[in-house]
């Protein structure tokens, strides 16, 4: 009887081995870089907002520290934001009518409540009163109410409810630079605005006055300060309803990121009190020569050089006394003195 031969399995050679332990590798890469990418899809979308130094200004680096954190969570999402900056009433108004699809960004209000959708909170905010720091400040935290007291608000803001229902009396400036001016005029008594932008108005160059005379009104109270979250406004429609949910997947996971924190770092730093002495000269013109400061004049840096240098280095500040007070100028950095402790 004739016997099949049997069959004999071929062992398996090393060539294949590498060969399929490589196209496992290959396959748990792409896998991990679907996961971790970014959308394919990149939509253009339209974004209003207005300039609120220090979160949000078209002279700040990416549109400032606010919009930044907006960009990197709506280009995670599959959006590319196209900014522009109006007044705040403007940029309500154009998602109200469809020129924008969202606002970067705005606190929550009953108004707000009935016509648009948020996303979640970006950051917080808050808001506090600033008075004359030559005025007893104090005593106001203890009151029940601002009955007979004048606050001047900022239009296009909302308010923390105990503000808003505190009997004071209202003015309306549409910024905040005419708010404090105002202020310094005797024409209010108290500014109600977000702290850091408060800080940021009185250093800028937007303020032509010294601003030292102004303070935060300390103690605090709920009367006197509230923190308020600020969220993008979107447009309440089927396209809104998207970008909300895509806007909040995107932006719970760069929260989580180092960039969300040093973000708000930036918005964390302040400016630096110094006296100069010397030469200074034009911030638009930075050759044009103004003059000599006096010995000891107060002033806020708004801009170090941005790498170690020598001494000829220019240093912009905000001068705060003297015959230049109010003027953003330049000055040599040898010449300039750190007063903060």
């Amino acid at each position: 009887m004739n016997r099949r031969p049997i069959a004999r399995t071929r062992p398996m050679t090393w060539q294949v081995i590498v060969l399929a332990v490589v196209l496992i590798a290959a396959l748990l890469l792409v896998s991990l870089v679907v996961k971790v990418r970014p959308p394919a899809r990149t939509l253009p979308i339209t974004v209003t907002s207005a300039t609120w130094a220090p979160y949000l200004s078209e002279e700040l680096p990416g549109n400032g520290p606010l919009a930044q954190i907006a960009t990197e969570a709506l280009q995670g999402a599959g959006y590319q934001p196209e900014y522009s900056f109006t007044t705040w009433p403007l940029a309500q108004q154009a998602v109200d009518d469809g020129g924008a699809l969202g606002v970067i960004a705005m606190v929550a209000s009953p108004e707000r409540d009935q016509r648009f959708l948020y996303s979640e909170p970006i950051l917080e905010l808050r808001y506090t009163l600033f008075g004359r720091a030559d005025d007893d400040l104090s005593h106001i935290a203890e009151r029940s109410d601002l009955s007979g007291l004048r606050v001047a608000r900022i239009e296009g803001y909302d308010y923390w409810e105990e503000l808003e229902q505190s009997g004071a009396e209202f003015s309306t400036y549409p910024t905040t630079e005419d708010a404090f001016a105002a202020l310094e005029d005797g024409d209010v008594d108290l500014v109600a605005e977000d702290f850091l932008a408060g800080q940021a108005a009185l250093d800028g160059a937007g303020y032509l006055r010294d601003g030292s005379e102004i303070a935060e009104v300390q103690p605090t109270s709920a009367l006197t300060t509230s923190t308020m979250d600020l969220r993008m406004l979107i447009r309440d429609s089927a396209e809104g309803r998207r970008l909300r949910s895509d806007f909040n997947a995107s932006l719970a996971r760069y929260r989580e990121s180092a960039d969300y924190d040093e973000h708000l770092s930036e918005l964390q730093q302040g400016t630096t009190a110094v006296t100069i002495q010397g030469e200074i000269f034009d911030d638009d013109d930075p050759s044009q020569r103004l003059g000599i400061t006096p010995q000891g004049t107060p002033a806020q840096v708004l801009e170090w050089p941005h790498e170690p240098s020598d001494g000829e280095a220019r240093v912009r500040v905000k001068v705060l006394s003297g015959p230049w007070v109010g003027r953003v100028v330049e000055i040599r950095l040898k010449d300039v003195v750190i007063t903060d402790a």
